[in-house]
Order: C-alpha cells, then structure tokens, then sequence
C-alpha cells in the first residue's frame, strides 16, 4: 500500500483547529458479555451505559449527543435500539426477526442507516430516526455493510465485497450514483468520513496487517496513517477533525488508542488496561453533558478534550 501521501496529510494538519470538548462510547466485555460504556475526561476510566444480560455492541451517537443507536440481541435476534443519553429511555426502532446492524446517523438526525440481511443478503438500509419509513438502499448479490454518512448528508460510504474483496463504496443518499472509492487488490472496511467532509478514513490490509488509512473522497491515493505492525481498524474522527480514534492490540490487548488525523506523533491509549474495548465512537459538543446509563444513577463526567 503507498506510503503517507504529502498532500492529503498537509491539508489534513489543517485540520487540526482549536479543540472541542466530546466523548469516545465503545464496546467491552468487561462483564463477560458485551456492554456499551463512555470513556471519561482523561481516558483511564469509564462508566458503564449498558449493563443488562444482553449483548448491546455497535455505538452511533446521534447528532446533538443526545442519544445513541446500538445493536442488541435482547429478542433472540440482533435489532437497533436508541438509549436517551440524558435519561436512559430505550427504545427500539427495528423489529425484523433478521439481523439489523451498525447503524449510522444522518447529520440532520432525521434518518438512520443500517445494514439488514432481512431480504437474503446484507444490503443497506435506512429508516427514519423512529425507525419508521424504512427504505432499502442497495440490492446487490454482495455484502454491504457499515454505511457512515457524509457530513453534508448527500451520500453514504459503506463497506461491500461486490469486487470480490472489502471495498469502500460511496453512493447518493438514496441509493444512487454508486462508486469505487477503495479496495482491490487490498482489503478496505470500516469507513468514516472527516468532518469537513473531504476525507474518508477506513480499516485498509495490503497483508494480514491491518491499518488506518486516509483516501481522498472524491478518490485517489490512499495514505496509511497508523502505520504499526499491529492491528488498527475501525477509525472514528473526533469532532473537530484535529484526531482519529481507533481500535488496536498493540499494547496484547484490544484498546481504543486515539492519534493526530496526520498519523505524525505517537498514538495514546483511551481506555484502562485491564479490559478489552472496541468500536468508539466519538460525540462532539462544547460542553460536556449528562448520561444515565440503563438501571444506573445520573452520572456526570468531564469530557475528553481533543489534545
């Protein structure tokens, strides 16, 4: 895989603009099934959002940081549900006895994209923030899976084996317009776009190694930006564009580690050792907020601060 491209990382340093106050939810199995937590204002501990018997995985936070979608098993089969994060409300938005999974916001906060295999194959989906009008967005004999929307809400990028490896895939809003963005002969997933928008982040593996890297969205050459021979994926940028948090082992265990959106510096490890995490998710705003986790006490935190 091309080496780090000098253009996409000078304009990318641009980026990095004064910081925002947010927080990184993510995944652990620190009860020994899987839970959503929150990591707090330094990264060393955190609070639990969910702690039923369930397996709750997958975090999207909406928007206005007001709530977040997740998966559950909680019926026998994987739904999307929606956690107040002020109250703890949940509700549950999809109701299919197929598997509906990674769910992705619209910057509006109106509509919802996921991925279903309610029809056969694992296509793209989206629905309206309530989980109704549901509307499928892709019908290929492929696998397509873990859309992200743009930032300006004119298109989804999502993750597809239609060429015969994992590609990144962009397309309209509602379907149409598709395109290549990354892939083949290299291994491509997990895409998340810039908050300006001009850049799409995502799991690339020229090998068995898997690293974060960078590609234009509009295409072109990609640049890996982790660079480590451990494994790095599912990169999620902070708010203000400066960061990239992501899931590695490089320390023997699975961690969030959060590093400059230029790949230059060292990466610093979110969450405690001791506890496996994965899949964060990062929630902006310029204040911190309030979160009562499910059968928990209002609780509130400082924020982690984009250093």
């Amino acid at each position: 895989m091309p080496g780090k491209a000098f253009a996409i990382l000078t304009i990318l340093a641009s980026c990095a603009v004064a910081r925002a106050w947010s927080q990184i939810a993510f995944v652990t199995n620190e009860r020994g099934n899987l839970d959503i937590a929150v990591a707090s204002d330094d990264g060393r501990s955190y609070t639990m959002l969910t702690t039923s018997n369930d397996h709750e995985a997958a975090p999207a936070w909406a928007p206005d940081g007001a709530s977040l979608t997740y998966t559950a098993n909680s019926h026998g089969n994987i739904d999307i549900y929606r956690m107040a994060a002020d109250a703890g409300s949940v509700v549950q938005l999809t109701e299919s006895p197929d598997q509906d999974a990674e769910s992705s916001w619209s910057p509006d906060g109106s509509r919802i994209a996921f991925s279903s295999d309610r029809t056969g194959t694992r296509d793209v989906w989206v629905m309206s923030a309530d989980g109704g009008d549901v509307r499928q967005l892709t019908t290929h004999a492929a696998i397509d899976w873990c859309p992200t929307w743009s930032p300006d809400g004119s298109e989804i990028a999502f993750t597809s084996t239609r060429g015969g490896v994992e590609s990144v895939m962009v397309m309209g809003a509602d379907g149409s317009d598709l395109r290549f963005l990354a892939g083949a002969p290299y291994s491509c997933a997990d895409p998340a776009w810039s908050p300006n928008g001009r850049w799409i982040a995502f799991r690339g593996a020229a090998d068995a190694n898997h690293e974060v890297c960078v590609v234009s969205a509009e295409g072109g050459p990609v640049s890996n930006i982790s660079a480590h021979p451990a494994g790095d994926h599912e990169p999620a940028w902070s708010p203000n564009g400066a960061e990239i948090a992501f899931t590695s082992d490089r320390d023997g265990d699975m961690a969030i580690y959060v590093m400059n959106a230029t790949g230059n510096g060292t990466a610093r490890r979110m969450t405690p050792e001791g506890i496996v995490a994965w899949a964060p998710t990062w929630a902006g705003g310029p204040e911190p907020f309030a979160i009562q986790a499910r059968d928990r006490h209002v609780t509130t935190w400082g924020a982690i601060r984009a250093r």
